[in-house]
C-alpha cells in the first residue's frame, strides 16, 4: 500500500482526473442525485439526504451551479414517467 500524506494523495488524485477529490465526490452526488430525480418520485429533500447533501437548500444551489437549473425543474425536463 502507498503511504501519502493527504496533501499527496490530493496532487496525485487532482493529477490523474484534473479535480480536486472534493469536487469529485460533489460530482458523482449530483450525477446520483439526477438519476433519483428522473426514476423516482422521492421528494427533493430525501434524495439530497440520500445523495449525501447535508440540507436541500445546500443540494439546491449546488445542484443549479453545475447544472444551471434546479432539481425541480430537472425532474420536469427529464422524467421518463410524462
Amino acid at each position: 500500500m502507498n503511504h501519502l500524506s493527504i496533501s499527496q494523495f490530493r496532487n496525485n488524485f487532482t493529477k490523474l482526473f484534473k479535480l480536486s477529490p472534493q469536487k469529485f465526490i460533489l460530482r458523482i452526488r449530483i450525477q446520483a442525485a439526477c438519476q433519483k430525480l428522473v426514476s423516482s418520485e422521492d421528494e427533493i429533500v430525501a434524495i439530497a439526504n440520500d445523495c449525501g447533501f447535508c440540507d436541500q437548500s445546500y443540494f439546491t444551489r449546488q445542484f443549479r451551479l453545475r447544472l444551471g437549473v434546479s432539481p425541480g425543474k430537472y425532474r420536469k425536463q427529464y422524467s421518463r414517467k410524462k
